[in-house]
């Protein structure tokens, strides 16, 4: 048995191009020098020469000898590892391709030198590595004992490990924005749905006059809408990264999306006290894009400057051609981003700040729907700032289109006169005595069921003007309902459907004529049973 071999000492210098990743670690105190290896000594098998002086040693033998070296220099310059072998006094005896390689030495250079990294037996412990002219790398070294030319040594393997710890630190992070995230969705999911309970509140007080009613009933509409802005949101950012969006494109001006923006945006600038100031080219400028999308883009652009910005602060959108490409920029002059921000920004859950007590709210995923929606249409968004404190400029970059842009159609809002037989097919008993109570008070006649096999038979003993099924059914889903009763000739034309489906096209292949996402936008609905109703009048006319 022999004593444990004592560590190489090293000294602060990093002439190898190494450093230890714990610098704080100090060498183990002396240890008693081991004894001289026996021939028979079990190390004997990875030794990488042998001291023959004073040796008989047959001619044979050390042929042997010197296929074992042969065979030891294959095998370790073979592997992608780095090898390195130190004597006790720290001085490198051996090393393969991979380790010169790894620390950017040519071959032999070196033997002879002092390794600078303290090497434990039994240690495994990360290193950082440089090389000229690379991005400093992170190797595992792991030491064992050894003996080397009769003597003892250690055994050093270095194993690159960069794009590991890379992929971890990724991980990790990805973790803490998901946990970030989570919390920031819980605050902003509590502060509307407790706004809306303590409505509910003064509601089923009793002591209402006129004026509370209206403003109770103003919370819940306003609050209802926060949350139904929050789900969109989700929606869209897994929409958009699952390439899940249909874009419905046409050739456009993109000055009128800009216009149509603003509008949106104007109240939330105002509130803020901030002024915007729009800057667009004289000339139309005509892209091939989807109105409503691209009208998101910018929307999200805006709010997210006037989110990021004081009072009194200014905001620039400038929309102009560059060459082939149509280019918007929105400028503010708020919070700023700093350099490693200035990517990052655009993916999902990353927030600006991380504080809840943030007063305009969101969950920060505006930015990643931004950059999913720019690049659907072909185009780019970039993000540049002076750093933080000094305001920030998105661009957006979209092909220009070599058609030329139609003309803005005027809209039309269909009468709504009449009322209409209504079924609704709801296995949620609020949902559908709401909505049939807010259906009643347009006027219309109403009839509920509250599951798919139910609704089947109603529809088929009296066939309404527009069925609202829920996809979410027991008994008969909405998508087989919808099947079954388009068989029915008499359903034919009557059928809208309202849900939250995974894929608009299912509902719509399954036999619906609309696909209303829930909760409800309830002008959409107006709409669209106006649309039947004119539809209806129509055909009895003819």
């Amino acid at each position: 048995m022999q004593p444990p071999a004592k560590p190489a000492e090293a000294g602060p210098c990093e002439d190898n191009g190494t450093r230890a990743r714990s610098p704080g670690r100090k060498f183990p105190g002396p240890v008693t020098k081991a004894a001289e290896m026996p021939l028979n000594s079990p190390y004997e098998v990875i030794t990488r020469h042998w001291n023959t002086d004073g040796v008989d040693v047959s001619d044979s033998l050390k042929r042997a000898l010197e296929v074992c070296e042969a065979a030891f220099d294959a095998i370790v310059d073979k592997s992608s590892d780095g090898v390195i072998v130190v004597d006790e006094q720290g001085i490198i005896c051996f090393t393969n391709t991979a380790a010169e390689s790894m620390l950017g030495r040519s071959t032999g250079e070196l033997l002879g030198e002092r390794f600078t990294i303290p090497v434990v037996p039994g240690n495994t412990s990360e290193i950082d590595f440089f090389k000229k002219g690379s991005a400093p790398r992170i190797a595992e070294m792991r030491v064992v004992s050894t003996w080397w030319q009769g003597n003892p040594a250690f055994l050093a393997t270095l194993r690159d490990v960069t794009e590991r710890k890379q992929a971890e630190n990724k991980a990790r992070e990805a973790v803490r924005r998901r946990d970030e995230f989570l919390a920031i969705l819980s605050h902003e999911l509590r502060n509307p749905l407790a706004a809306i309970a303590n409505a509910v509140g003064v509601l089923g007080s009793g002591k209402l006059d006129g004026r509370l009613f209206e403003k109770a009933r103003s919370v819940i509409e306003r609050q209802s809408g926060q949350i139904s802005r929050l789900l969109e949101d989700l929606l869209d950012v897994s929409r958009v990264t699952r390439r899940k969006i249909e874009l419905r494109k046409e050739c456009l001006d993109l000055r009128s999306v800009i216009a149509d923006a603003v509008d949106v945006v104007r109240p939330q600038i105002d509130a803020a006290r901030q002024s915007l100031v729009v800057k667009a080219a004289a000339a139309p400028i005509a892209v091939d894009g989807d109105p409503v999308r691209l009208q998101q883009i910018v929307v999200n652009l805006l709010s997210n400057a006037s989110k990021y910005s004081q009072a009194e602060d200014s905001i620039e959108l400038f929309a102009d051609f560059e060459n082939d490409v149509a280019v918007i920029r929105v400028r503010d002059h708020g919070i700023g981003l700093s350099p490693e921000m200035l990517e990052a920004v655009f993916e999902p859950f990353v927030q600006l700040h991380s504080s809840l007590d943030r007063a305009e709210g969101g969950l920060g995923l505006g930015l990643a729907i931004v950059d999913g929606l720019v690049r659907l249409h072909g185009g780019v968004v970039r993000a540049a700032s002076d750093g933080k404190g000094k305001g920030s400029e998105f661009s957006v970059r979209l092909p220009l289109s070599s058609s030329v842009p139609i003309n803005e159609r005027t809209r039309v809002v269909p009468r709504t006169e009449g009322p209409l037989g209504i079924l609704i097919i709801e296995d949620n008993a609020d949902v559908r005595s709401m909505l049939k109570t807010l259906l009643e008070f347009a006027g219309h006649r109403v009839e509920i069921a509250g599951d798919g096999l139910q609704g089947v038979e109603m529809i088929s003993r009296q066939p309404p003007d527009v069925a609202l099924v829920d996809i979410g059914l027991p008994g008969l889903n909405g998508y087989d309902l919808a099947r079954r009763i388009r068989s029915n000739p008499q359903c034919e034309d009557v059928w809208t459907g309202y849900s939250l489906p995974a894929d608009r096209q299912r509902a719509l292949s399954s036999g619906f004529h609309a696909h209303l996402a829930k909760p409800v936008d309830l002008e959409q609905l107006r709409q669209l049973l106006a649309h039947v109703r004119d539809s209806k009048r129509a055909s009895e006319l003819e």
